[in-house]
């Protein structure tokens, strides 16, 4: 369903403009186009028909079922969102210092190969996505920063388990949407998640992996226990050679009034020395993990090509023009990167590529789409830094 303006929906009442009022009390109602769909800022809101309030140059929001008005002023949380994303990151680093101390490493010998029943790794990715438009007018970018942490410890040749902590920012930007007061669907958005995972060896190195995962996807402000997304993954893999690992797998999840289900491919394909075929991407609740190609032309250099398809929701909050509505993003990745091997231990990626097919939907409290809006071709450069301990 595409985009409709309420003025379409309600041609039978009459529009009318009058200066605003000096005082709430004489402010005068107003009806003038908006996107239902996109409404959803914290200007608005819904009952049987939204109802704007101009009066001293503010917009105020009100329902006809409510009767009444109440002023929303956008906050700015940007700052606060990006302290508490920065002290995660220190923490999340110092412990992966800690584990790194001492000659040779936990877990590792002095080559910084695997010896230990401890590893441990972590990545930090900050993204930015150039500006787009969307197909029904309007157009936003997005800063996104993404942050890992994982820990798994073998016990005997058969069994190991782990823990593996999250933390996704994403703060989007739209501008010229047209609505009033340049209203936009959302702001910041946070997904905090943990995950379990368990593998398990047996009969002639066959490795089952079960992935029980929870996460928080909302926006700023968003209920917390109407925001859970939780699932997991089950996969079974098996090494055919010294050079090919392939596996099959599928995910599950509760993904605010909507189950995903989706099945991915494992591989690990080493086609030569210098060309092999693996997964990019992590799979979890936004999708399968991917395909790309790697070339490396240098023992401290890569270069990889892949896509993947990913699809994430996220819960409003209860401000919004939607009150708990979820907003979705779908949409397909391909990318090209560059990486630098630092010593044994570290890496450095540099990546660009674009996202294609996207689609931007939005849903009320109770799963009913209520509209969605394609977007352009969206380029995007990325910087990843990663080390495993």
């Amino acid at each position: 369903m595409k985009l409709r303006k309420v003025s379409e929906i309600t041609q039978r009442h009459s529009t009318g403009t009058q200066p605003a009022p000096r005082s709430h009390s004489e402010c005068k109602t107003q009806r003038r186009p908006i996107f239902v769909a996109m409404s959803m800022h914290e200007n608005y809101c819904v009952g049987t028909l939204p109802i704007l309030i101009s009066c001293n140059n503010h917009i105020y929001s009100t329902c006809r079922m409510a009767g009444c008005a109440e002023r929303h002023q956008p906050v700015d949380e940007e700052k606060t969102v990006m302290g508490r994303f920065l002290r995660l990151a220190v923490l999340m680093l110092l412990c992966s210092a800690v584990a790194a101390t001492g000659d040779p490493v936990w877990g590792q010998n002095e080559n910084g190969v695997q010896s230990g029943p401890y590893r441990y790794s972590f990545s930090y990715t900050p993204i930015y996505q150039f500006e787009t438009d969307l197909e029904n007018g309007g157009r936003f970018e997005v800063s996104r920063h993404y942050l890992r942490f994982d820990v798994i410890r073998s016990f005997g040749r058969s069994l190991r388990m782990g823990l593996g902590l999250s933390y996704d920012f994403e703060k989007w930007n739209f501008d010229d949407l047209p609505t009033v007061a340049g209203a936009t669907p959302w702001s910041s958005l946070h997904r905090p998640g943990v995950s379990l995972p368990v593998f398990y060896t047996f009969a002639d190195s066959w490795t089952l992996g079960v992935t029980p995962t929870v996460e928080y996807s909302g926006e700023s402000g968003a209920q917390f226990d109407e925001s859970l997304i939780y699932g997991g993954i089950v996969s079974l893999a098996h090494p055919f050679s010294r050079d090919l690992f392939l596996g099959l797998g599928f995910g599950v999840f509760d993904e605010l009034e909507d189950t995903s289900f989706f099945p991915f491919v494992i591989i690990e394909w080493t086609i030569s020395e210098q060309l092999r075929v693996t997964n990019p991407l992590r799979a979890g609740p936004a999708g399968p993990a991917g395909l790309e190609l790697v070339y490396a032309p240098a023992d401290n250099w890569e270069i990889g090509v892949g896509g993947a398809y990913r699809t994430y929701r996220f819960r409003l909050n209860d401000k919004s023009a939607v009150p708990d509505g979820v907003g979705e993003n779908e949409f397909l990745v391909t990318f090209l990167r560059l990486q630098r091997k630092i010593g044994a231990r570290l890496t450095l990626d540099l990546a660009g590529g674009a996202l294609f097919g996207g689609e931007l939907s939005i849903e009320n409290a109770d799963g009913d789409k209520i509209g969605s809006d394609d977007y352009d071709p969206a380029p995007f450069f990325a910087l990843t830094f990663a080390g495993m301990f």
